[in-house]
């Protein structure tokens, strides 16, 4: 009669517990993860932008592998207009998609699909954040979208008066997560 109140009760725990493990603590920073809040029309924003993200990623690490190229800095000279006009990248995305490959151009390994659709890292410039009314701004292909956070008040405590560096935004079993570093 109980059971399904326990497994609800458990879960809660295993949550809690989990976030609390996420606020990792790194050298410039917490990283605090955030679910987004998101309806059908920004899910197919956010996916359109992942695969746009990942197929620029596959173009600049394509380009790199035939031309032997490495060096983040030739790397955009040579693919950052054509990122811009194939993928309709905003600007800082076309950059952050070089920075993702250049270190991966400079390992010799053989990777068959090096970059799925799964993440896509924004910048102070493409992500902003407000406290008042926790939500999110990202920019995405079609421009600035505004996105409600589902976030305990652990997080909340955490990120309160903050001014985040940048976010990841992730995309794990159909729902969307931020990663906020701050």
């Amino acid at each position: 009669m109980y059971a399904h109140l326990i497994n609800k009760y458990e879960s809660a725990i295993m949550i809690i517990s989990s976030v609390q493990k996420a606020l990792v603590h790194r050298q410039t920073g917490f990283v605090v993860p955030c679910k987004l809040i998101t309806g059908p029309q920004q899910r197919q924003q956010l996916d359109t932008a992942l695969q746009a993200f990942a197929d620029a990623c596959l173009f600049v690490w394509s380009y790199g592998k035939q031309h032997k190229i490495s060096q983040q800095w030739q790397l955009h000279q040579a693919c950052y207009q054509q990122i811009r006009e194939l993928y309709s990248l905003p600007a800082n995305l076309a950059i952050r998609a070089v920075a993702r490959v250049a270190p991966a151009l400079k390992e010799d390994k053989v990777i068959f699909y090096p970059f799925p659709p799964n993440h896509v890292v924004f910048d102070s410039r493409t992500f902003t954040l407000k406290n008042d009314e926790w939500t999110v701004g990202l920019t995405l292909l079609q421009g600035r979208e505004k996105f409600h956070l589902d976030i305990g008040n652990c997080q909340k405590k955490v990120l309160s008066g903050k001014h985040p560096a940048s976010a990841t935004l992730f995309k794990k079993y159909k729902s969307y997560y931020l990663d906020i570093q701050v």
